[in-house]
């Protein structure tokens, strides 16, 4: 997938995120989006929520 380093990158988010071990009595998600800056440019915006407890999450971009 060279012609999309955002999607590459976010493939290999998913692949270390799956690797975490889960705790009981817990349903984690992750929702990983990216998506272009501006349509004239090339650079991409990754974003990542980490939902681990019900009613909060981590959110990192």
């Amino acid at each position: 997938m060279a012609d999309n380093p955002a999607a590459d990158i976010a493939l290999s988010l998913i692949d270390f995120l799956s690797d975490l071990p889960l705790q009981a009595n817990t349903s984690p998600a992750v929702l990983i989006t990216a998506h272009p800056c501006t349509a004239d440019k090339p650079d991409y915006t990754i974003s990542i929520v980490l939902v681990r407890y019900p009613g909060t999450c981590m959110h990192t971009s």
